[in-house]
């Protein structure tokens, strides 16, 4: 972390990941170049509070914020306090391979929205399962935010996440930077590594808010919803959890359908 102008604020949002966190403050303590790391605590309570505070003593560069937030509200509070002029997202239970800053930082010279290549931790698990992919215009909305860079004056001009939203808000994000002309790419160089979903518990409230996330990104966009591809599922699995994830989703998906969501705020 640098001690000069800072060029890019990475953002992230935590719910008690005090047990991941060490690793990944570590693996940006090795990255070089002049950026600031900012981590917005959703009032965990395991011992996440705790290291976060040591950290900040130890390094400047490191501004800790303990809100009681959603994702999308705990980013929009992260990018409001950054000063970098590039925003960077990641998770808490994420460990970024070397350099991601500086190449998502490079491209982001270049281009508005910077996707990198996100990839499980374990080489397999429930994130590997096979997943309906969305695409506007060319870029595929649905790569997740865990991987993502956007230019800040981009950010506010799109008014930031959208915090109707209980998943898939880092896909509506995407799709109004790319109706609003957004110049993007994809960066293979800029690796992060994620850890899988852990039980069936797990994947099934994941799969059952996706559902619903993917519901409310139809409601709000009908008017460009005729314009977004789906891409195919070329495997053929049908293993008993990738069919209990699957009824989850379509669980989620319904259940949204009842629901009145005002997105005007």
């Amino acid at each position: 972390m640098g001690i000069g102008e800072i060029i890019a604020s990475v953002v992230i949002t935590v719910k008690n990941e005090g047990k991941n966190l060490q690793q990944l403050m570590d693996a940006l303590r090795q990255e070089k170049g002049e950026f600031e790391v900012i981590i917005v605590d959703s009032n965990s309570n395991d011992e996440t509070r705790s290291i976060m505070e040591r950290m900040c003593r130890e390094n400047t560069d490191i501004k800790y914020i303990r809100q009681g937030c959603s994702r999308g509200q705990g980013r929009n509070i992260g990018v409001s306090a950054s000063q970098g002029k590039y925003i960077i997202f990641t998770d808490g239970d994420a460990i970024p391979d070397g350099d991601w800053v500086r190449r998502m930082a490079s491209a982001l010279d270049e281009y508005d929205l910077v996707a990198g290549k996100t990839v499980s931790m374990e080489g397999r698990g429930s994130s590997n399962l096979p997943r309906v992919s969305l695409y506007f215009k060319g870029f595929e909305i649905t790569l997740p935010s865990m991987n993502l860079g956007i230019k800040k004056s981009l950010f506010e001009r799109l008014g930031g996440f959208d915090e109707s939203f209980v998943t898939a808000e880092d896909i509506d994000l995407n799709l109004r930077a790319i109706q609003n002309g957004a110049r993007w790419a994809i960066c293979e160089e800029c690796i992060v590594r994620h850890r899988s979903r852990k039980g069936i518990r797990g994947v099934i409230k994941q799969a059952f808010w996706n559902g619903y996330g993917r519901k409310q990104l139809r409601i709000k966009n009908r008017q460009v919803w005729g314009e977004v591809e789906k891409g195919k599922i070329t495997t053929h699995i049908r293993s008993p959890i990738l069919i209990l994830r699957n009824m989850a989703g379509l669980s989620g998906y319904i259940y949204c359908t009842f629901r009145k969501i005002d997105f005007s705020k």
